[in-house]
């Protein structure tokens, strides 16, 4: 009996990077995603904004380099991440516009705030040398096309 001599199988000697591949853009569009949806700077406060028609564009209030305070709704007040008392801003604004910040304060202000604390708040920006004063709303028609 003569035997065939049988052939081995080819040896295999590339690694497959489709799972690698795969993964990696996974992990790139996960990443993305959250840093579109994070919140910028805004600590552990959340400030129901406004609803208006007519709102006008402000992109300068997302700069780095822009003053911000917010008012919640209990009457804490805000500046950048860390709550601060009315008192105190007149310092802490003229330190930014000594840095370079813009000669203007945006506010985000709860709808459920006090009249009294934003009354107050103003009066401590005036007196900062700030007659500049913009508040931050929600506009109404982009809210409508979200869906919410």
């Amino acid at each position: 009996m003569v035997r065939k001599h049988s052939r081995s199988a080819p040896l295999i000697c590339t690694i497959d990077l489709n799972g690698f591949g795969v993964v990696m853009v996974t992990f790139a569009f996960v990443l993305l995603a959250s840093m579109m949806v994070w919140p910028r700077d805004e600590g552990s406060w959340s400030v129901d904004l406004p609803k208006v028609h007519h709102a006008v564009a402000m992109p300068r209030a997302y700069r780095d380099d822009a003053i911000v305070l917010a008012i919640a709704r209990d009457g804490k007040v805000y500046f950048g991440a860390d709550a601060v008392r009315p008192e105190q801003f007149p310092a802490l604004i003229r330190d930014r516009l000594t840095a370079g910040a813009e000669r203007k304060i945006y506010l985000k202000v709860d709808r459920g705030a006090k009249y009294g604390v934003v009354a107050l708040v103003l009066d401590e920006v005036r007196s900062a040398g700030v007659e500049d004063i913009a508040f931050l709303v929600e506009n109404v028609r982009a809210t409508q096309a979200l869906g919410k």
